[in-house]
């Protein structure tokens, strides 16, 4: 929300973006629903972008059932859904097409961590994260549809240029492509140390965080 918003009344109208209640940034549905959580039959203010645009900010009654006169709906009951039959030659390119626009998806989650607009502590988790993503109920699409996504962001994250990691062997390769000179056993040595306290640190943080979220 910037400093700048111009405050209006009303209502909110079709198309409306809720981006903030009452200075609580939202830029997800479930942080909207955790900010009003405790609220009910007050007046709220809310934080929106309209027509894709205008950064403003409104006034809404929020009932006793804790709604604005808006609800969620799954994505394929607002678009349906649709079969769609390929040859295994016809499959090839149209997989390959899906996993490199889950992958630009991705990219784009996280220059919005790295910018500051989502929390990492609301995006990041480990094992546990994992397993509740996986529906309760054996459903061999979505199982092998989430199996392919984390196969997916996990070969990305190993190209990243880390010691430790294939990316940060490849790293090493290619200095010494363009140097002549290999890096020193000494050097290598501290190298994948690091790269390994980093890789660690950050699953312990991972598996933290999702603990946190299991006791809080």
């Amino acid at each position: 929300m910037s400093r700048d918003a111009k405050i209006i009344s009303g209502s909110l109208q079709k198309g409306d973006q809720i981006i903030s209640l009452n200075n609580t940034a939202t830029p997800f549905f479930s942080d909207y629903i955790k900010a009003k959580k405790e609220l009910k039959n007050v007046d709220v203010t809310v934080g929106i972008i309209r027509n894709n645009k205008d950064t403003i900010k409104t006034v809404a009654h929020l009932s006793d059932a804790g709604t604005i006169g808006i609800m969620s709906k799954s994505p394929d009951k607002i678009l349906g859904d649709s079969v769609r039959h390929y040859t295994l030659l016809q499959s090839i390119p149209a997989g390959t097409k899906a996993c490199v626009d889950f992958l630009d998806k991705q990219l784009s989650g996280f220059k919005q961590i790295f910018a500051g607009k989502v929390k990492a502590s609301d995006s990041l988790g480990s094992v546990i994260s994992i397993g509740n993503t996986f529906p309760g109920v054996w459903d061999w699409h979505k199982f092998w549809l989430l199996t392919g996504m984390f196969s997916i962001i996990l070969a990305f994250m190993n190209l990243l240029p880390i010691p430790a990691l294939d990316g940060g062997h490849a790293l090493f390769c290619i200095y010494e492509i363009i140097t002549g000179r290999k890096p020193s056993d000494k050097f290598m040595e501290y190298a994948q140390t690091v790269g390994m306290v980093l890789l660690l640190g950050l699953m312990v943080y991972a598996l933290g965080l999702d603990f946190w979220r299991l006791f809080k």
